[in-house]
């Protein structure tokens, strides 16, 4: 009996940690979510999975202590070169 009550509270647990899949949050609508919100939401061009007004845009990156699953996009620098 102690085994079914164990496995119960695993599976209600499990349960209770899903969350709702908000399909029309930015994460869910381009491969490029902060370009998605800088095209779609005006003076929002950050997409922060913490926030669900305005499909997840924010108007300025969040920090660590108000969203951990936040992670910045990988910004693409170009070297300069010098023939000279």
């Amino acid at each position: 009996m102690r085994r079914l009550w164990t496995a119960l509270l695993l599976v209600f647990s499990a349960l209770a940690a899903c969350r709702d899949v908000n399909l029309d949050h930015c994460l869910h609508r381009a491969d490029d979510p902060d370009a998605w919100c800088a095209r779609n939401v005006e003076g929002a061009p950050i997409c922060s999975p913490c926030a669900a007004e305005d499909h997840g845009c924010v108007a300025a990156a969040p920090t660590p202590d108000e969203c951990p699953a936040y992670e910045p996009a990988a910004e693409t620098t170009t070297a300069a070169t010098n023939d000279t």
